[in-house]
């Protein structure tokens, strides 16, 4: 069983702290390119009592990586100066990177996702990490979202702590290669943190495809798509 929350990200803090290009994402053909340039820890009395806007807990791998670095994330605009978290709802995040008529196609599931933050990686893609209800590892997924013919958006990630796994090569898949979004579905050792997302997001698929649907504005859709 791989490493996860605190204890994986540690392990990512100990590989990056003396190599900050491990957080380049280039096994992704990734749209944003942010190093770690230089650690800035959120300030311990604060990050104690820290949560998101909504209310809802810290993952305990964020937790653990805010209180070495957040100078990444706000780089990527999680943060404002003050260092209180600025999130975007999905279709407000959708419209600002890739313009219309995508913004309002992800807004249909903005009440859904209400709370998103951009990560690196992907072309035509996005990654963002959506604070919806967590799974019993506390963790909140990681979602892909994708514009290359029928809009998309679908379970990448079980949490941020595997995410950063993956994007720093802790984590691999070797048998699959990562070539779909959905490949971590088939690995027993993220399977089930996976599933849980899926349950509660998507009636247990692991995506859905925009205007596909006359029940809803979403269809539910397979797993398969390549990661562009």
């Amino acid at each position: 069983m791989p490493p996860t929350g605190e204890i994986l990200i540690q392990q990512v803090i100990d590989l990056v702290q003396n190599d900050g290009s491990r957080l380049t994402a280039d096994i992704w053909r990734e749209y944003a390119v942010y190093p770690l340039v230089k650690a800035q820890p959120y300030p311990q009395a604060l990050l104690s009592q820290l949560t998101f806007p909504s209310g809802r807990p810290l993952s305990p791998g964020l937790r653990r990586w805010l209180a070495f670095d957040t100078s990444w994330l706000t780089r990527l605009g999680w943060f404002d100066q003050q260092l209180h978290f600025t999130p975007r709802s999905l279709g407000d995040l959708a419209d600002d990177v890739y313009g219309d008529p995508y913004g309002t196609l992800y807004n249909q599931l903005s009440a859904l996702f209400p709370e998103c933050f951009l990560l690196p990686g992907g072309s035509d893609s996005r990654r963002v990490y959506a604070i919806t209800t967590p799974n019993s590892l506390g963790e909140y997924p990681v979602l892909a979202l994708d514009i290359d013919d029928q809009p998309y958006v679908g379970i990448m990630y079980p949490g941020f702590d595997s995410y950063m796994g993956f994007l720093c090569g802790i984590l691999s898949t070797p048998a699959r290669k990562h070539q779909a979004y959905e490949d971590l579905f088939e690995e027993p050792d993220f399977a089930p943190q996976l599933q849980e997302h899926a349950t509660h997001l998507f009636q247990g698929e692991v995506g859905i495809e925009a205007g596909l649907s006359d029940l809803w504005p979403w269809a539910l859709t397979p797993p398969g798509e390549s990661i562009p």
